[in-house]
């Protein structure tokens, strides 16, 4: 009798990954302490935005409160709250839906 391997399937189940794993927004509050300058350059260290794309956010957090800086697991989301927090920005994270 022959000696057959099984070989798992390790392709990833989308499903399985998101229910295990799902992403979570970074929120950037807006404040009246902090200048354009200092939000893009923050997100640029923290998060690698470019700086354009920085400003961008920056501006949509001045006009509309708030911003979604980013869409990531859980841990790195929590990772880039405390780094932006260490700027003194205002951030919160919540699970994206």
């Amino acid at each position: 009798m022959p000696d057959t391997e099984t070989v798992p399937d390790l392709r990833l189940n989308e499903e399985l990954l998101m229910k295990l794993l799902p992403p979570y927004h970074v929120i950037l509050h807006n404040d009246d302490v902090h200048t354009f300058d200092d939000v893009a350059r923050a997100l640029n260290r923290v998060i690698g935005v470019s700086l354009e794309r920085g400003y961008e956010l920056a501006d949509v957090v001045h006009n509309s409160g708030q911003a979604v800086v980013a869409t990531c697991r859980k841990e790195q989301a929590e990772l880039y709250r405390e780094r932006l927090e260490g700027y003194k920005l205002t951030v919160t994270i919540e699970p994206a839906e």
